[in-house]
């Protein structure tokens, strides 16, 4: 038994954290184990690129980052303790993830990831098809395959172990054991609706008299290409509207959460990762929703 079988028969819950996942690049490329140039020697199993040229996958998955790529990999398992479902989720730009350990919430439970986006406002979960992938190996493989191409040393040997893909100074990818079949792959987003505030609640306090009216979306208008809000009392246009407009009682509109009429966006999109499922021929109305909720 290897070491993902081993791991595998440990998992009790509905959904297992697997590993965290990082890069220099924002994309990762997905493998069936029998498509790499995978070898085994007396003492390790290593990905040979002496005789063997590591071709791209046509399976390869952009992430939304601002730089480089930090993910969280979790599974759902079957009765026979094997993956029939992946998430790859995620948390960058989340601004508790950023100021908080990743430990403090995964020892908590499950679920804690998902809280991060919830905390945040990103309440109701969004996804479509994206893709198919088909297993016959046994295992899936996650790659960076660009990592691998352009960074590591060409008499390195690459190897794998302990579910993880190995260069001598970093990981270039993870694989796991899983059901063999056809994984169906949705790209998901988590989706906040923002309050939109009450025109009587809002004001714009115009510099050149110092008037304060009641915000009013016909009082922003674009002139020559720029926005700006027009002040009727003295017929002057005033640049950078947001910096005039406030909150009559004083609290600064949070346009994370907000939202005025006819002025941005009513809701916020962040996107969550991708969701690998098993097909399941009996199965035809696919619904998708954080993990708590499944």
């Amino acid at each position: 038994m290897n070491e993902i079988e081993k791991n595998n028969k440990l998992i009790k819950n509905n959904y297992s954290y697997l590993n965290n996942f990082g890069g220099v690049h924002s994309e990762i490329f997905f493998y069936d184990w029998r498509d790499l140039p995978i070898k085994k020697g007396e003492f390790k199993t290593y990905l040979d690129l002496k005789d063997n040229e590591l071709e791209e996958s046509k399976h390869e998955y952009y992430f939304e980052s601002g730089h480089g790529l930090y993910i969280e990999l979790f599974s759902k398992n079957s009765s026979e303790n094997l993956p029939i479902e992946f998430r790859i989720i995620n948390p960058n730009g989340l601004h508790m993830f950023n100021s908080l350990s990743t430990s403090d919430w995964f020892k908590k439970g499950i679920p804690n990831i998902d809280q991060l986006f919830i905390n945040e406002g990103y309440e109701r979960f969004s996804y479509e098809k994206f893709d198919s992938i088909k297993i016959t190996s046994n295992v899936m493989v996650f790659m960076q395959y660009w990592d691998i191409e352009l960074r590591h040393p060409k008499d390195e040997i690459i190897i794998f172990q302990d579910n993880q893909i190995l260069g001598e100074k970093e990981s270039y990818g993870q694989y796991y054991n899983c059901h063999n079949g056809t994984y169906d792959v949705y790209h998901c987003d988590a989706i906040k609706d923002k309050k939109v505030l009450k025109n009587s609640d809002v004001q714009i306090v115009f510099p050149c008299c110092s008037s304060s009216v009641e915000y009013n979306k016909d009082l922003i208008v674009k002139r020559w290409g720029v926005t700006n809000a027009y002040c009727k009392k003295c017929d002057k246009h005033h640049n950078n509207p947001d910096d005039l407009i406030s909150r009559k009682d004083g609290k600064k509109i949070d346009y994370n959460f907000e939202a005025l009429d006819g002025r941005g966006n009513l809701t916020d999109k962040k996107e969550y990762g991708y969701v690998f499922r098993l097909r399941d021929k009996n199965t035809t109305d696919i619904k998708l929703d954080f993990m708590k909720n499944e």
